[in-house]
C-alpha cells in the first residue's frame, strides 16, 4: 500500500508547492493510517464506456487531469458538463471511498504508462464554501492569500483546545478532524459551553499527523456523503483495473 500511498500523493499534489517523494515516519503501521481514509467518499465522472473523464491540461501535453470531487453536489455539476459534450451523454458517476480511490489511482497511473504517453494529475476538489471558510480561518490566524492558494488542497478542520469524540467501541476519546466545516458546527453544539478556535490544516497534513501520532489518537470524522451513503444503503461501486482505459486501435 506504501507504493500506491506515494503516488496517490504525488499525483495530488503535483502542480503544488508540497511536492515530497518521502512519506513520514511512521508511528503506527501505514495500512492502519490508510483505512482511517475509508469514511471519506471521492466521485469521479465516467464516460459511457466506464472510464475516467479525464481533462487535458493546458500547455501540459504530456500529462492528463482526473477530478475527484469531496461532494455529491460539485460531482453533479461535472457531469451535467460531461453530458452536455458530444459522447457524454450516456456518463455517470463513480462514488468510492478514498482508499479505493488511492488503488484506481495506482492502476489508472500503470495503465496510461503502458498504453500512452502521459502521466496521470489527481485533483481532489472540496466544496467552495468549505474552501472559503477554510480561507478565512487561515488568513484570520495570519497567513497569506498566496500562501494558502498554493499549498491548500483540501481543507480539514479542528479545534483547539481539541474537540474529541469518543467512538460507540472504544473507551477512548480521540480529536476528531473533520472534512465538512458544517460536521464540525454541529459536533461543536453538542458540547455544552465549548468554547475552542476553529482550525484548519491541508488533509495531507492531517494524514501525516495520523501516521506519526504513536497513541493513535486522532479520528477522521466520516463525510457527509458517507453517512448518506450508509443511511440509504447505497451499494459500493468497483472498477476492475482492465476496465478503465479502453486497448489502444
Amino acid at each position: 500500500m506504501r507504493l500506491s500511498l506515494r503516488r496517490f500523493l504525488l499525483a495530488a499534489t503535483a502542480s503544488l508547492a508540497l511536492v515530497g517523494a518521502a512519506l513520514p515516519a511512521h508511528a503506527i503501521p501505514e495500512e492502519d493510517a490508510v483505512a482511517k481514509l475509508g469514511v471519506v467518499v471521492v466521485f469521479v465522472v465516467m464516460g459511457e464506456q466506464g472510464q475516467p473523464a479525464f481533462v487535458n491540461m493546458p500547455d501540459v501535453e504530456d500529462k492528463v487531469l482526473l477530478p475527484m470531487y469531496m461532494t455529491r453536489e460539485l460531482a453533479n455539476e461535472a457531469l451535467q458538463v460531461v453530458r452536455n459534450t458530444e459522447g457524454g451523454e450516456g456518463s455517470r458517476l463513480l462514488l468510492l471511498p478514498l482508499t479505493e480511490a488511492i488503488k484506481l489511482n495506482e492502476d489508472l497511473a500503470k495503465q496510461l504508462t503502458e498504453k500512452t504517453d502521459k502521466n496521470l494529475v489527481i485533483s481532489l476538489v472540496p466544496s467552495r464554501q468549505d474552501l472559503d471558510l477554510a480561507t478565512s480561518i487561515l488568513i484570520k490566524q495570519g497567513a497569506k492569500k498566496e500562501d494558502i492558494d498554493l499549498n491548500l488542497q483540501v481543507p480539514v478542520f479542528y479545534t483547539y483546545p481539541p474537540l474529541t469524540i469518543t467512538l460507540p467501541d472504544e473507551n477512548k476519546p480521540r480529536v476528531a478532524l473533520f472534512f465538512n466545516y458544517s460536521q464540525l458546527q454541529k459536533a461543536r453544539s453538542e458540547v455544552e459551553e465549548f468554547e475552542g478556535e476553529d482550525r484548519v490544516m491541508d488533509w495531507r497534513q492531517a494524514f501525516n499527523l495520523i501516521v506519526q501520532e504513536p497513541d493513535d489518537k486522532f479520528f477522521l470524522h466520516p463525510t457527509q456523503d458517507f453517512l448518506d451513503q450508509v443511511r440509504n444503503g447505497i451499494p459500493e461501486q468497483q472498477i476492475l483495473p482492465q476496465q478503465i482505459l479502453p486497448q489502444q486501435p
